[in-house]
């Protein structure tokens, strides 16, 4: 379905936004936040306080401040999609402009339809995981170190592991814990990556397994997928060059 690019094409005001969300995902526990340049940040029904990280960091064997930053932070809603940091400040890389978000949602909703009805999963396994978006408005150079974040439309999705850590995950080799040994979820990444590679509204997907129908080879994209969604359109607002 594409109801959320419907949507973005009429929805004009935060609330509307957030009207259109909740009609498919389930209510928020707050409003949206909307930065001064009218990007919304990724909104999620539970962030993790402090001491829910705490026993995050235990459960996932995460001994360093390095494997802490990685750490998951929140749930989106209805279980739509889970967020990640990396080593940028919280709050700096999780902003989209709204018809971004809006196609996020239609993205994640059907894939969770698609994957609890051929895979098998339930929705905490089918939710992708949410990393770097962008900033609140864009800048250039990406302070976040990407080459095409700035415009709101690209975000980084973490592949599925089978041990049911929610850790960071590479195709072609273990993570960085002890211990640990390959827990690349190839069925349901792949299973992921052909259903966005056919979505309309999805325009750019980089990942580097080379089994994984609809991607391209991109360095850099061993343990992530890159989405673009939406039409190829240059932010207007973004200032020129790069």
């Amino acid at each position: 379905m594409i109801i959320g690019l419907i949507a973005a094409a009429t929805a004009t005001t935060p609330a509307e936004v957030q009207a259109a969300i909740e009609d498919r995902l389930g209510p928020l526990s707050t409003a949206l936040t909307v930065s001064e340049a009218g990007r919304i940040q990724l909104p999620l029904a539970h962030r993790y306080d402090p001491i829910r990280l705490a026993k995050e960091h235990v459960a996932e064997g995460l001994d360093t401040l390095e494997r802490q930053q990685k750490a998951e932070v929140g749930v989106g809603p209805g279980g739509a999609w889970r967020h990640f940091l990396g080593a940028d400040p919280a709050g700096t890389d999780c902003w989209a402009t709204p018809a971004t978000l809006l196609a996020l949602v239609d993205l994640t909703a059907d894939w969770h339809e698609h994957c609890t009805a051929t895979l098998g999963h339930d929705t905490a396994r089918c939710a992708p995981m949410v990393g770097d978006i962008s900033t609140d408005r864009p800048l250039q150079p990406d302070p976040l170190g990407h080459k095409d974040h700035y415009r709101g439309d690209c975000l980084d999705l973490r592949l599925w592991r089978t041990d049911g850590s929610r850790y960071e995950a590479w195709w072609n080799r273990p993570d960085d814990r002890p211990g640990r040994d390959l827990a690349y979820d190839a069925d349901t990444t792949r299973a992921f990556v052909a259903f966005a590679a056919a979505r309309p509204e999805v325009r750019d997907l980089y990942f580097n397994d080379p089994q994984a129908a609809g991607a391209t080879a991109m360095p850099g994209h061993d343990d992530h997928i890159h989405l673009c969604l939406g039409p190829a359109t240059r932010d207007p607002a973004a200032p020129e060059g790069g």
